[in-house]
């Protein structure tokens, strides 16, 4: 699996590139990058922003300095593939109590991987 934050992703390039090489990979991306889903494009802030607070799922990052740090999930299907290790996923997680450190990522590769990664049914 390949990482990147947003400045190596923002292009796409890399995303294209790991998929011409059947590399599966997960890539931070900024909250204005848009999608194809189906024949809509989506903006990543605005997908987000319209979920219900019931569709996220409050899950702990770990212990940290000021005890459990809760972050809220959500993992969404952004094409499902008739190979199961080729689906997308855009993945969320930011503190309930909102602020900087929100993360939002982009996926490819099979489920299980891409939402196990965070402990999202």
């Amino acid at each position: 699996m390949s990482l990147s934050d947003t400045v190596h992703d923002h292009s796409g390039r890399l995303r294209s590139w790991l998929e011409a090489r059947d590399q599966s990979y997960l890539l931070a991306v900024p909250a204005h990058e848009t999608f194809l889903v189906g024949r809509y494009e989506v903006v990543v802030r605005e997908v987000f922003a319209a979920l219900a607070e019931e569709d996220w799922q409050r899950l702990s990052a770990g212990p940290g300095n000021k005890g459990e740090r809760w972050y809220d999930w959500q993992c969404l299907v952004l094409a499902e593939a008739a190979d199961a290790d080729k689906g997308h996923y855009l993945c969320k997680g930011e503190p309930p109590e909102g602020g900087c450190c929100s993360a939002v990522e982009l996926q490819a590769g099979p489920e299980a991987r891409a939402c196990s990664h965070y402990g999202v049914d």
